[in-house]
């Protein structure tokens, strides 16, 4: 069973998705596919060379250096994920494909699983969700995080509001870390017990 856990930007989906992947659970995040992609993938790198090429060096893509590009020119943004989210997906598939044949569950753990559709290779979805002053709190610790970054990227995103819609659970974070964990976890059980 593949399970989607998604959520907005500093809603607690990383932290969570730690913690599932030191309890044993099989994890597939699909920000490190992209940072790995970014890597070794040499048409990711050539597709962002193509539209940035100050983000390229010594054949990897610097995510600091595009993740700064993109704030200034977010025309640029839809261009990129238009080209890389394709080869993003192509991997999570074959990242799940290896897990076929496991009993267990399998977290793919995507900030953008509905906007990317990748919602359509789960059986299943967890929505994290916190108000936006909350996340932002959490956000500006991030370094290079600015309101505007913050911003850009929430506003790319669905709604918690339009993402608690379409999930099939979804569980605050407003709670401690360990409440939150416990209330994914029963919802991952709810999860394996539906299918």
């Amino acid at each position: 069973m593949i399970i989607g856990l998604t959520g907005g930007i500093a809603g607690g989906k990383s932290t969570i998705t730690k913690l599932l992947r030191a309890d044993g659970f099989y994890v597939i995040d699909a920000d490190e596919v992209t940072a790995q992609l970014y890597q070794t993938n040499k048409t990711a790198v050539q597709i962002v060379q193509n539209l940035c090429a100050d983000c390229v060096t010594n054949d990897c893509v610097d995510r600091a250096r595009l993740a700064e590009c993109l704030t200034h020119h977010p025309n640029l943004l839809l261009a990129l994920e238009a080209e890389i989210h394709p080869l993003i997906l192509r991997e999570i598939q074959k990242r799940i494909a290896s897990f076929a044949t496991e009993k267990r569950a399998v977290i793919l753990s995507a900030p953008i699983l509905f906007e990317t559709q990748a919602h359509l290779m789960c059986d299943r979805v967890i929505c994290l969700y916190a108000s936006v002053r909350k996340r932002w709190v959490r956000a500006k610790m991030r370094p290079g995080m600015t309101r505007e970054k913050f911003e850009l990227l929430r506003q790319r995103q669905l709604s918690d509001k339009q993402r608690i819609r379409r999930s099939d659970k979804a569980v605050s974070t407003h709670t401690s870390i360990q409440k939150t964990y416990q209330k994914v976890r029963r919802s991952i059980c709810d999860c394996m017990d539906q299918k």
